[in-house]
Parts: C-alpha cells; structure tokens; sequence
C-alpha cells in the first residue's frame, strides 16, 4: 500500500509534462518551419543572379554572393522554377509564422528571441534580395564624394563610368532619399562597394533587432506578452 502511495502521484505529474512539452511543440515547430523555408528562399538567392537577387546580368562575387553562396549552387533554378519554388516557400513560411505566433505564450521568450535573431541573420548572409536599392545608396555616395556632382541634381549616368554603374538601377533619377540618409552614407564612397554593402547590411539588420527590442519594451510597458508584442500595435 505505501508503495502504491507514493507512485500514485507521479501519474498526473508525468501526464502535465507531456502536455505541457507538447503545448510548444507546436510553436517551436512553426518557427522550424518559417527558418528552413527562409533559409531555403536565401540559399536559392545566393546561388546565382536571378530575380532573388539583381542585377542579374552580373556574376556573383564572393562579396556579394555571401556565405551561403554554394549551399544550393548544384540546383537548377531559372526564372520559372524560382517561381514554383517561391509559390510554395512563402505559404510556409507564412503558415509557419501563424503556428509560432498562435502559441507564442507557450514559447519561453529566449526561443523567441533565438528565432528573431537567426531570421535577422538568414537575411543578413544573403546578397541584397529582390532590389538593388543599396547598391544606389553606395552609387549617389559615390557621385558626390568622389565625382562632387550633387546627387539631388545629378542622376547615377552622370558618372557611367564609374565602377558601381552597372549594379545600380535608377541610372536616370535623382537620389530620393533625404539629406540626412544621404550624408550618412557618404563616408562608403571610399570604402569600395564591397565594404559599404555590408556596413549598409550589418547596419540594417542592427536597425531592425533594435526595433523588435523597441516592440518588446513596449509590450512590457502595457503589460502585454513579449512573446506576441505584435498585439501591441
């Protein structure tokens, strides 16, 4: 009888283990889930100019390229098959994101915050995704640093000869970023295109981990969960 005393409550305590792990399998499933087809849609990206990754009329460098340049580099993947690969990772991630983001309170908030930071860096190995945005910044740097043309009056063909040319794409527009951003940028036109494209990464992937810090401080101030602070918007 004492024997059969003292097991009987390791039952029901055995039983809350099991559904408490299984309570955030799901979560951290979901976050799997959104990292590997995130990683997948970067790999693709990184293994050779494409519509991931423009201009595509240019080869990839081991700067630009990244890391992760040779993870996917033996899959065939024209501008068709990135499609069909893409009409099926975006789903998953989204799906996964919705599993993660309905039993985040679930999740112990240093996972969430593994998750966030492994996301950031995914994108941050990558080269530059769908625009060629930084390669502009670095261009209309360039343009008034080393060519002392005012990139508010002077389009990128003012200077085509320029080494930076052929990866930008507003080649016949003004810069249409504010003073501020464009002084900022200024100290990259001598560090060459290599160095400023990762200052300008490094600098927006701090940028944005900063503003998920922000949400979060937010989030504690109204008393709201971290680990859905998106309910603080």
């Amino acid at each position: 009888m004492d024997r059969d005393a003292v097991a009987l409550p390791a039952v029901p305590t055995r039983i809350r283990s099991r559904v408490a792990e299984a309570s955030w399998l799901g979560p951290a499933a979901g976050i799997a889930l959104l990292l590997l087809a995130e990683l997948t849609i970067v790999a693709l990206a990184a293994a050779r100019p494409s519509i991931l990754s423009p201009p595509r009329n240019i080869p990839f460098e081991s700067w630009r390229g990244g890391p992760l340049q040779g993870l996917l580099s033996g899959v065939h993947a024209g501008r068709t098959e990135l499609k069909i690969y893409l009409l099926f990772l975006m789903p998953a991630m989204g799906a996964g994101y919705a599993v993660a983001l309905s039993g985040a309170r679930r999740l112990p908030g240093r996972w969430i915050a593994a998750g966030v930071v492994a996301a950031h860096a995914i994108v941050l190995l990558a080269p530059p995704l769908l625009l060629t945005d930084v390669y502009n910044y670095v261009n209309y740097a360039k343009l008034g640093v080393v060519h002392h043309l005012n990139p508010y009056v002077h389009p990128p063909r003012a200077a085509p000869h320029d080494s930076i040319y052929p990866y930008a794409t507003w080649h016949h527009q003004a810069t249409p970023y504010g003073p501020i951003f464009t002084l900022a940028t200024y100290p990259l036109a001598r560090l060459g295109l290599p160095t400023g494209l990762w200052i300008l990464k490094v600098g927006t992937a701090l940028a944005s981990l900063g503003c998920v810090g922000l949400l979060a401080a937010c989030a504690r101030r109204l008393d709201r969960p971290v680990g859905t602070c998106a309910d603080a918007l």
